[in-house]
């Protein structure tokens, strides 16, 4: 008897894993609106910061008292080509981070795919992609008329 109120104890005060729970995303006008940037771009590469000299780099800033980034270390690091900017910073190139799952509300890209990217800023200004976002494949959406509509533009 004790061992089955152990048991339920134990059930009862393990914390609760949620996976992502998203809304249904807002229309282009209203996501535009909201979101700091807005561009259509190419995956260039993904880069896990927790392995390789990233973290080596890491340990050392903390080991030496520097302050690291503060972008959590259990996101992925995304490298864009841009090729259009309806909003935020016009470079040919941008740095986007995600979750590393979609448990966790990260974004699934991948290398090589084309996307119209929605996303926010964080703490440290770095830009942010969530799976709640309006962030999808170029391919799924006629994002593009909708934005020219909505905003200029500038091409890479």
């Amino acid at each position: 008897m004790a061992r089955v109120l152990l048991a339920i104890l134990i059930t009862c005060a393990a914390p609760s894993a949620f996976g992502c729970s998203c809304l249904q995303p807002p229309d282009v006008a209203q996501e535009l609106e909201r979101s700091a940037s807005v561009v259509d771009a190419t995956v260039v590469a993904l880069e896990d910061r927790k392995s390789g000299w990233q973290s080596i780099k890491l340990w050392f800033q903390r080991l030496l008292g520097q302050s690291a980034p503060s972008v959590p270390d259990n996101r992925l690091a995304v490298r864009l080509r841009v090729h259009e900017v309806w909003k935020g910073k016009a470079a040919p190139e941008l740095v986007v981070y995600t979750a590393r799952d979609s448990a966790a509300c990260g974004f699934p890209f991948e290398v090589g795919r084309r996307y119209f990217i929605y996303s926010n800023r964080t703490a440290d200004e770095a830009y942010a992609v969530s799976l709640c976002s309006r962030t999808r494949l170029r391919e799924e959406g006629e994002e593009g008329a909708t934005l020219d509509q909505l905003a200029e533009s500038k091409t890479f």
